[in-house]
C-alpha cells in the first residue's frame, strides 16, 4: 500500500513539471541565429500541442455512463450458509473532478438474480348459489418464488494511464437490498380467477426485505478506446449480517391458503394478510462476497 501511495505521489509531481512548447523552441531558435523558418502550425498555441502522448493525464471526459456485468460468490459464512451465485449487472455514472489527476469517482446501481423456483397447486373454491354451496371447483395455481438482491454502491478509482492497457485501484462502498417475493398465477385453459389472459396474475406478496452494509476494495485493467472503456476487475465485498431466503430455502415452500378464497383473489387485501404462509426460517449472516466484473464506461 505504501508502494502505491509512493507511485501515486511521484506521478502528480510530473504533472506539474515545467515543460517548454514548441513555440519558446522556435523562439529560442531564432534567437540564437538559427535559419529555421516556422510554418503556420509553429505559431499554434500550446493548448493546441496538447496531447495525451505530451501529458498522459491529459483527458477532457468528465462525466462517463457505466455498465457492468457482475458475478458474485459468496464468501465466508454466507459461502457456507448459501449455494446460490449472485449474477447480474449494475449501471450507474462516473465523475473525474479534475482533468491531470487520474482519480474518479460515483456511483451504481442494480439488480443481482439470486434464486427462482416454481411451485404448482390447487386451490379449491366454492361455487355458491341461493345461499348454499353448489359445487367445489379445483384451480390449478402457480406460485414463483424470486430472490433477488437490489445494491446501491459508491466507488472511487485510481490508476496508472501510462499504459495502453492501465492498472486501477477502487474503494466501494454503499449498501444491499436482499429481497424475496411471491406471485401466484393461474394457469388453467379456462381462467376463473382472472379474465385477463395476458395478466393472469392473483397476488404478489413480499415476503422478505432485509438491508446488509456494504465495503471493500478491489483491482482491475483498463483499455481506453475513442468513445469508451474497458474494465476487467476484481472486487471482495464486505457484507454485514442481515436475513433472507435464498433457493435453499424456498425449494421446498408450499402454498397455505388461510380465510375465505375469495379474499385470497381480492387485489384490494394488502400483503400483510399473510394469505401465503412461509413457514421456514430465514438464514442469518454476514453476506461477504468475491466479485468478477467485466465494464463498459461510455464518454459524455
Amino acid at each position: 500500500m505504501k508502494t502505491l501511495f509512493t507511485t501515486f505521489f511521484l506521478l502528480v509531481l510530473l504533472i506539474n513539471a515545467p515543460a517548454q512548447n514548441p513555440v519558446d523552441q522556435n523562439k529560442n531558435k531564432q534567437k540564437s541565429g538559427s535559419s529555421f523558418i516556422g510554418t503556420p502550425n509553429d505559431s499554434a498555441s500550446p493548448s493546441e500541442h496538447t496531447s495525451r502522448d505530451q501529458n498522459p493525464f491529459f483527458d477532457s471526459t468528465s462525466i462517463k455512463f457505466r455498465a457492468t456485468g457482475c458475478v458474485n460468490i459468496p464468501k465466508g459464512e454466507y459461502g457456507r450458509a448459501s449455494e446460490n451465485i449472485p449474477i447480474g449487472f449494475l449501471l450507474g455514472l462516473s465523475f473525474k473532478p479534475y482533468v491531470k489527476v487520474p482519480f474518479s469517482f460515483g456511483f451504481d446501481a442494480g439488480y443481482y438474480w439470486v434464486a427462482l423456483r416454481d411451485n404448482n397447486f390447487s386451490l379449491n373454491l366454492p361455487i355458491e348459489g341461493s345461499n348454499s354451496v353448489v359445487k367445489n371447483v379445483d384451480i390449478d395455481l402457480k406460485a414463483r418464488f424470486k430472490s433477488s438482491i437490489t445494491p446501491i454502491l459508491f466507488h472511487a478509482d485510481i490508476w496508472l494511464p501510462y499504459f495502453d492497457i492501465m492498472p486501477y485501484a477502487t474503494v466501494i462502498g454503499g449498501g444491499n437490498f436482499f429481497t424475496t417475493t411471491t406471485r401466484i398465477t393461474e394457469e388453467g385453459f379456462i381462467r376463473i380467477l382472472t379474465k385477463d389472459a395476458k395478466n393472469n396474475e392473483i397476488r404478489r406478496q413480499n415476503n422478505a426485505l432485509t438491508f446488509a452494509w456494504v465495503g471493500g476494495f478491489g483491482a482491475g485493467l483498463r483499455s481506453d478506446f475513442d468513445d469508451f472503456e474497458l474494465d476487467l476487475g476484481l472486487n471482495y465485498l464486505y457484507g454485514g449480517n442481515t436475513s433472507y431466503y435464498d433457493g435453499d430455502n424456498i425449494a421446498d415452500w408450499r402454498i397455505e391458503v388461510e380465510g375465505d378464497p375469495a379474499e385470497f383473489v381480492d387485489q384490494n387485501k394488502s400483503s400483510d394478510d399473510n394469505y401465503v404462509k412461509i413457514n421456514l426460517k430465514k438464514k442469518s449472516n454476514n453476506t461477504n462476497m468475491l466479485q468478477f466484473m467485466v465494464r463498459i464506461a461510455a464518454k459524455f
